[in-house]
């Protein structure tokens, strides 16, 4: 029986403490996130079917400021060795999943040859993004135009797929928490609306200049972080942008070109701004999605240009998507460092942060999820705006 995290999208310390016993220690960012855990069976091909147990703890040198439990419970799901199909543990196994108050339990039957990957959510790996990417270039040379933003901390390109025709400019972000994968999924969702036949796909590429920034915290993906990239700064990397009001560019790599870029070729009218976090503890109904909006400015009218169009979104996000199910009628505020915040204040932009919960849906519904969020902004502005 072997277990690893020793490949893309891995993560967590792994060691064996009895027969077909294994514990896993996920590994903390320098900013204390450690929610997210990947890790790898394989067993012999003559080997019997083996009860497999693995506890999993939180990384032990954050003691009492580990919020690892915090996320869960939630599911915990599993692949047939492909990294293609991902299904909850429990859908298979009712008894694979046990939390307690500091840790958790999986309990897997691994036949003979049997190779699985078990991850807290659906990974999205950045060599997926790349040959998924290289097929839509191929398929719609015409419609899409695929570049870069530039290189990342250890050198890899981060991607932007330009699409539309129109005159209003409408940026997607996702990916900047490298655990976050529903952003990537909900990212993927967007593209393929507005390539598809869709009469309405077809009116928003006329209507608009769309740019998707699908991940792009790319390091941090490959390596399996729970949030920040390897550059490991103390600050948790989504709040990185508060010096760009001083004409200061963000300490993380990523993050100064990404707000290059939109300074010096796109600024943007909207920003539909993809997180994501875990958890059922405390949501009502689900799949337990979060919105988070800028808070209105201290010199913006009711009939300003922008907050009308900000609060035509707000209606649209709480009666078109999935959203704001954590909560009951309460939109949370995007910090004052986020990306949102600044670019409000920078371009007079109207932002939507939407979370994910990864752990209530499987990829394919994070990827209509994210589609619905960005028809309901653009049905905003051509359908309610003023």
């Amino acid at each position: 029986m072997k277990l690893t995290t020793d490949f893309e999208c891995g993560s967590g310390e792994l060691r064996q403490v009895g027969d077909a016993h294994w514990r896993l220690e996920t590994v903390a960012d320098a900013c204390g996130y450690n929610k997210y855990f990947c890790f790898e069976i394989e067993n012999e091909k003559d080997a019997p079917t083996v009860a497999l147990k693995v506890d999993i703890f939180p990384d032990p040198r954050l003691g009492e400021k580990s919020h690892f439990m915090g996320h869960f419970p939630s599911s915990i799901w599993y692949s047939n060795g492909d990294w293609q199909r991902w299904v909850p543990l429990r859908n298979t196994w009712e008894d694979a999943v046990s939390f307690h108050d500091d840790h958790v339990t999986l309990k897997i039957p691994v036949p003979p040859g049997g190779k699985m990957q078990i991850a807290t959510n659906v990974p999205y790996r950045y060599s997926a993004l790349c040959q998924w990417m290289e097929l839509l270039q191929k398929s719609h040379k015409a419609s899409l135009q695929i570049d870069s933003i530039g290189k990342s901390h250890e050198g890899r390109n981060i991607p932007v797929l330009r699409l539309g025709e129109g005159t209003r400019r409408f940026l997607v972000v996702a990916g900047q928490h490298a655990s976050e994968h529903s952003g990537v999924w909900a990212s993927q969702g967007i593209v393929e609306y507005l390539l598809s036949h869709i009469a309405e796909a077809r009116r928003i590429r006329e209507e608009f200049d769309i740019a998707v920034v699908p991940m792009l915290n790319v390091d941090g993906n490959v390596r399996g972080r729970s949030g920040s990239s390897p550059q490991q700064f103390q600050h948790n990397n989504s709040l990185d942008f508060e010096g760009t009001g001083r004409k200061a560019n963000p300490a993380y790599i990523e993050n100064a070109l990404l707000w290059k870029w939109i300074g010096e070729s796109f600024h943007p009218d909207l920003l539909l701004h993809f997180h994501g976090y875990l958890g059922r503890r405390r949501i009502g109904d689900e799949p337990g999605d979060g919105i988070y909006l800028p808070a209105r400015r201290p010199d913006e009218s009711d009939d300003a240009p922008r907050w009308k169009l900000q609060q035509a979104v707000m209606d649209r996000m709480m009666f078109d998507t999935c959203g704001n199910s954590a909560h009951l009628g309460i939109f949370g505020e995007t910090p004052s460092k986020f990306l949102d915040t600044r670019l409000v204040e920078a371009f007079d932009t109207v932002t939507v942060c939407y979370e994910c919960n990864c752990g209530t849906t499987g990829a394919w519904s994070q990827l209509r999820r994210g589609t619905q969020a960005f028809i309901a902004m653009t049905r905003a502005v051509l359908l309610d705006s003023i």
